[in-house]
């Protein structure tokens, strides 16, 4: 799904919403939006459709089964992480060196801008080599994603605070 999805999608939930009888907040449709945004609309609404049919409980079912409904199990760290490396891979067999991939995953994010800068890497990294860079990537992105991530991807306030100042001309 895309930004195009979301009036559908929220028209999709309050839908379910309202057969379960229960409210949903606007921060929850987003969460669950992300989390769901790797299916078509149409994939979630034969999904929703058939929850209302089969679900036995009367509350609103968790992001997990709509994961099962959807046909696909949780996602994992490893599965995550061979996603993420697929698509640095695609990105540089489709565009070269030149075009820097846009990466949402902080994960992916981080590595490829601290540990692997993307322009540098692209530049020296043979075919040959992809295979044992793939397996590099995901254990440094299980490595993050197993731990409190944000506190190694993100630098703290009170730093970031020091360093809006820095490079920046004062009159004197």
């Amino acid at each position: 799904m895309d930004d195009l999805d979301k009036k559908k999608f929220a028209e999709i939930m309050y839908g379910l919403a309202e057969d379960f009888s229960v409210e949903v907040s606007k921060p929850w449709l987003l969460m669950k939006f992300d989390l769901l945004k790797e299916f078509t609309i149409d994939e979630v609404l034969k999904a929703s459709l058939s929850i209302m049919a089969n679900w036995e409980y009367q509350r609103m079912p968790p992001t997990a089964i709509f994961l099962k409904y959807l046909g696909r199990k949780e996602i994992t760290s490893n599965s995550k992480a061979q996603i993420e490396a697929d698509k640095i891979i695609s990105h540089l067999r489709a565009y070269g060196q030149g075009a820097i991939p846009v990466l949402v995953d902080p994960i992916s994010k981080h590595l490829m801008l601290k540990r692997w800068p993307y322009v540098n890497w692209a530049k020296t990294v043979l075919e040959s080599q992809i295979t044992w860079w793939t397996k590099e990537f995901i254990e440094a992105y299980k490595a993050y994603d197993e731990t409190d991530k944000q506190q190694f991807l993100e630098a703290p306030k009170n730093v970031l605070k020091l360093l809006d100042g820095i490079g920046t001309e004062t009159e004197t």
